[in-house]
This record gives C-alpha cells, sequence and structure tokens, in this order.
C-alpha cells in the first residue's frame, strides 16, 4: 500500500515537471463572444423630402393669383401686382368697403392707375388675398391717400392675430393693441398724398417691419402663431389708392 502511494506521488510530482498543459478552457456561448465589427453603425439619413411638383402648383395657382406671370421654384412663389387691370380684383376677397376698383385715380400731387378702396365710419373694409403662405415670407407694399380723416385707420394683415398698423406698428388687428414697446405709427407720413412703401419680413417666428426704408416694428411671436400667413388689408373713414403689392413666400398648398 505504501509502495504504491509513492508511485502514485511521484508520477504527479513528474507531470508538473515536464509541464503537462492544463484541460483546455471551455469554449464561450454565443452571447459572450465579443463584437469584431467595429463601433455600431450610426443612424441612418433622414429620406429626402419629396420635391415639389412646380408645374402641377402652377396649373393650380393661376386660378387663384391672377396676374400675367409669377416666379415659382420649388414651391416658393414671387408675385408682383402692378395693379392696372380689373382682373387682378379676382385675387382678393372684399367686403364692407364703399369702393373697390382698379382705374387712372387723379390727385393733387399723385395720378395714376392702382386699386382704389374706400371705407366708411359705418363699416370696415376688408380686403383679403386668396392665397396661403407659410415658412419665411415678405410683403411689400406702396399707397398714397387720397381722402384722409382724423379717425382713419388702416391695417395690413399677416393673418387674423397679427397686423401692420399704418404700414408701421404691429398690432393684434382685433383691438390694434401692439405688440412689445414699439413707438406709434406716424401717421403723418401719408399727408399731401406721399407715396409710402412699407416692407414686412417674416423670418421664422421674427416679424420685422420697415417704412419708408427705416425699421419701425420687431417682434418674436410664440411658435405656431405666423405658421400661416394670408395678406390683408383693413381700414375706416379714409380713402387710398394701392399702387403696388409684392409677395414671396411658400405656397400653402393645402389651402388651394
Amino acid at each position: 500500500m505504501r509502495r504504491l502511494l509513492a508511485v502514485t506521488l511521484a508520477f504527479a510530482a513528474g507531470g508538473a515537471v515536464l509541464g503537462v498543459a492544463p484541460p483546455a478552457p471551455r469554449p464561450a456561448r454565443a452571447d459572450e463572444e465579443e463584437d469584431d465589427d467595429g463601433p455600431p453603425p450610426g443612424p441612418s439619413a433622414a429620406p429626402d423630402a419629396p420635391k415639389v411638383d412646380d408645374a402641377a402648383l402652377r396649373e393650380r395657382l393661376g386660378r387663384v393669383v391672377h396676374v400675367p406671370s409669377f416666379g415659382l421654384t420649388d414651391g416658393v412663389i414671387t408675385l408682383a401686382y402692378p395693379l392696372a387691370e380689373p382682373v387682378e380684383l379676382r385675387a382678393f376677397e372684399a367686403s364692407g368697403w364703399d369702393k373697390v376698383d382698379v382705374r387712372n385715380v387723379q390727385g393733387q400731387a399723385q395720378s395714376g392707375v392702382g386699386m382704389e378702396l374706400g371705407a366708411g365710419s359705418r363699416n370696415v373694409g376688408r380686403l383679403l388675398h386668396r392665397l396661403a403662405l407659410q415658412g419665411d415670407v415678405e410683403i411689400n407694399v406702396e399707397l398714397w391717400i387720397a381722402h384722409n380723416t382724423p379717425s382713419a385707420v388702416i391695417c395690413f394683415l399677416l393673418n387674423d392675430k397679427v397686423g401692420a398698423l399704418w404700414g408701421q406698428q404691429l398690432v393684434r388687428p382685433s383691438n390694434m393693441r401692439p405688440f412689445g414697446r414699439s413707438a406709434p405709427p406716424d401717421v403723418l407720413l401719408f399727408k399731401e398724398e406721399r407715396m409710402v412703401r412699407s416692407r414686412i419680413v417674416v423670418r421664422g417666428d421674427e416679424v420685422v417691419v420697415t417704412c419708408q426704408g427705416s425699421e419701425s416694428s420687431r417682434h418674436t411671436f410664440d411658435k405656431g402663431e405666423l405658421r400661416s400667413i394670408r395678406f390683408g388689408i383693413i381700414a375706416r373713414n379714409v380713402r387710398f389708392v394701392l399702387r403696388g403689392l409684392q409677395l414671396r413666400g411658400t405656397v400653402d398648398a393645402s389651402k388651394l
């Protein structure tokens, strides 16, 4: 018995000296294997936005804008109304006016063809362009006053909630209360039939108004307040001549 134990111990010691390899390690399971394919792929690229079919859109716009020609690129329209032909009136919805006409108006200091608009004290005249725009929008308006009164009001509309009083001060059209602390409009700019030019630029949620080349009002609105823009004019106790109107912006095709 002692001899057998000695032989067993000697065999074990000899194996250690000779460097007998230990059993092979257990193979790793599939869920334990490392990923050798490199870093995970990044997010897939967003699909390209569908291209606007300008040809199909142009055909639909022709029934709304009523001008001989207009620019259209990727859904962005550029319109210029000379306001010299009666057919241009069909591009607008008009209500509450005592006078709406395209004709040759003769004044003391101004004369020429334009859209003549007159509103009295009983009703508010409302002119609304038929085309809805969205995104970045630019509006240029040129007019002169043929007959003024102390209680006269002219306000350019961007929509039902935002307007530019006398083409200068951003206000709420429902009550003419201003946004922010901008200076009140200078009505004397219109005296003696002076031609007055206003420019309204919408960039995102900000609106900037310039009149006669100088900035007169600026305001940043809450998100969504300028989602849809439809140019218009409301007026009371005044008669004036619209001599030019230019519009530029992305067509809201859903409202055609």
